[in-house]
């Protein structure tokens, strides 16, 4: 069985639990059902003029040079061999997007949690590119104990998601021959309570894992499995608590701070040197301490912001690793990676939202956060958008986004890559059940500043990309469980 075949296995197997097939099962019980599932149908038509992100450069620039470079290239598994993914020629294409949307509350064990879920299935078809056809699986259950099982001030929480968008800051969000599919699930046991007037405290523990399952293409790529980028398996255990003060009616301030340990079980970063990275060099404990508060100055006007700083530690330090890269001019440049065992950063979060009318709202924020890539790589991250909705009358809603997100490895943002993502999009409801949807997505990355290091390990490039869509969706309310 390919590995292709084993995603698509692992994930319809995810699925049974995340998606409401799983809601089904509990519905043994003896209640009287009263819940009903919405579901809706869609089908959009896309255009996109650059599917692999490419800029007229072959990709990746650099590779390493030595003994293993001419075996490579006899067996036929170097991944700078050309292929139309690397070739550097952009690739436009019209991909057509099925899916199925559903969801619905578990009203059968209320007694026992309350329980959403949220579903999606879905498939791309590319008319040229026809091997990256793929299934997409979305969904997510949340369920939280009900007081008969876990009395307050206790709380209980599970959780899973299943998504087909790419969590690789790398990669343009929802570009369709990039998408990846990962399954998280989590869980949190505590304390909240307020111990004293108007004051707040928290204590829990979660648990999560979360497991890359990669793209759910029905072919396998045309190069094999070579020129495929696998994603990290890890599981964490956090310990975190807060503090949070009702200063007024309208405004709370609080602190909160958690430190915890993951633990990867496979991980697809590789050294600049070409070597797989072993997942114990991956294993670290990770820290934040943070002020926090929230204002909401009216129904229609709120803000919120915190500020601390972040705290990561790998739990084995690196060896130095010194290597020689042929460049994108031919020239044999040498290279030392000599990693941090920790890093620390300046981190902090603030949006506010107005809303001016039924139907509008508007959004503005930025983040800076420490985090992993995809396959396990330390990098951070700083990100300032706004996302706003403008109801011109009960059928005709205009939806506009933009972000501007810097990342590097490390701790540091110096030569940092930069990408700009900007949408908008129309929506008419035809009917009260029925809505036409066209829009518009660009990106741009900037990566001509990033080093051949961050190179080698992240594969960065500058690109620029259009899409433009086209939809339909249709749905109802009332199938009953």
């Amino acid at each position: 069985m390919n590995r292709h075949c084993l995603n698509l296995f692992s994930a319809c197997l995810t699925g049974l639990f995340l998606l409401p097939l799983a809601a089904l099962t509990a519905l043994s019980c003896a209640a009287p059902a009263s819940a009903q599932v919405a579901i809706t149908g869609g089908v959009q038509q896309i255009y996109d003029d650059n599917i692999f992100l490419e800029n007229d450069r072959r990709r990746p620039a650099p590779f390493v040079s030595g003994d293993t470079l001419e075996q490579d290239l006899q067996d036929g598994t170097l991944s700078t061999l050309y292929s139309e993914e690397n070739d550097g020629d952009p690739n436009d294409d019209m991909i057509t997007n099925v899916y199925l949307d559903f969801a619905t509350n578990v009203e059968r064990i209320k007694n026992v949690a309350e329980t959403n879920v949220t579903g999606r299935v879905g498939g791309l078809f590319f008319a040229d590119q026809g091997d990256q056809d793929r299934l997409t699986l979305d969904g997510a259950i949340d369920m939280t104990a009900s007081e008969h099982v876990v009395p307050k001030p206790l709380f209980m929480t599970l959780n899973g998601t299943l998504t087909s968008e790419s969590n690789n800051i790398t990669v343009a969000e929802g570009t369709a021959a990039s998408t990846r599919e990962t399954v998280t699930g989590a869980g949190s046991f505590g304390y909240r309570d307020e111990i004293f007037a108007k004051t707040t405290y928290e204590l829990a523990y979660t648990g999560a894992y979360h497991h890359d399952i990669g793209d759910l293409r029905f072919d396998d790529p045309v190069g094999g499995e070579e020129l495929e980028d696998e994603g990290a398996d890890y599981h964490s255990h956090t310990g975190s608590t807060s503090l949070d003060y009702e200063v007024t009616e309208k405004w709370k301030v609080g602190v909160a701070g958690d430190y915890g340990v993951q633990y990867y079980i496979d991980s697809g970063a590789t050294n600049i040197d070409g070597t797989p990275v072993e997942t114990g060099e991956l294993d670290r404990t990770n820290a934040t301490v943070v002020g926090q508060t929230e204002y909401k100055a009216s129904e229609r006007f709120s803000m919120r912001g915190s500020a601390g700083v972040g705290f990561e530690n790998l739990m084995d330090t690196p060896e130095p690793i010194e290597t020689t890269v042929i460049d994108e001019n031919g020239q044999e440049v040498t290279v030392v990676s000599a990693a941090e065992d920790s890093n620390s950063s300046f981190i902090f979060s603030a949006d506010a939202t107005y809303i001016p009318a039924a139907g509008s709202t508007a959004t503005i924020g930025a983040l800076q956060t420490l985090t992993s890539d995809y396959n396990g790589n330390p990098i951070i991250t700083r990100t300032a958008f706004l996302n706003s909705t403008l109801a011109f009358t009960d059928r005709l809603l205009f939806i506009a986004a933009g972000s501007f997100t810097q990342y590097s490895g490390g701790d540091s943002l110096t030569d940092a890559t930069d990408q700009l993502q900007l949408s908008g999009s129309f929506s008419f409801s035809v009917t009260q059940n029925t809505a036409l949807v066209l829009g518009y997505n660009f990106v741009k990355q900037n990566a001509d500043e990033t080093s051949i290091e961050d190179q080698l390990r992240f594969t960065l490039d500058d690109y620029t990309g259009h899409r433009v869509f086209l939809g339909i969706t249709s749905g109802f309310v009332g199938l009953p469980l």
